[in-house]
């Protein structure tokens, strides 16, 4: 599932810059379809860590006992390295659309619009995340069980 995060993120801006958009679903969609490739990998980790701590997390509440303190220190340890992988990937695409962003404001599009954009992006690709994490929190929680 995480393979598919990349691929799921430009169909999702496809969509919404689909038929007849608004300003604000055409920059939001040109955004997260250009975005997609580089957003995709550190987006895909992050979910695949987040739902192999949750899962590993339920296992070892469920048997009491196993639960000890290296396994939870680990835990935060992979889902830190996973979300600051997250946050230096989305400066690196901030500091790349600057000049974007400088020439739309030349132009006259509202500050408002830009931040809708943003907005609307950071949404698209939230469900994306969480349809992609939760299934793989499905598979991994069905490999545990078995």
């Amino acid at each position: 599932m995480a393979v598919l995060t990349a691929p799921l993120l430009a169909l999702t801006g496809r969509l919404l810059a689909l038929g007849r958009p608004t300003p604000l679903r055409l920059l939001a969609g040109r955004g997260l379809t250009a975005q997609a490739d580089r957003l995709g990998a550190p987006l895909a980790v992050l979910a695949l860590t987040l739902a192999v701590v949750l899962t590993a997390a339920r296992q070892w509440t469920g048997h009491p006992g196993t639960a000890e303190m290296l396994p939870a220190a680990e835990g935060v340890l992979l889902v830190g390295c996973a979300a600051v992988a997250v946050v230096f990937r989305l400066i690196e695409i901030r500091a790349a659309r600057r000049e974007v962003t400088g020439d739309l404001l030349r132009l006259g599009t509202a500050p408002g619009l830009l931040v809708g954009a943003v907005a609307l992006r950071t949404v698209a690709a939230g469900t994306v995340l969480l349809a992609t994490g939760g299934l793989t929190a499905l598979l991994a929680a069905g490999a545990l069980t078995t």
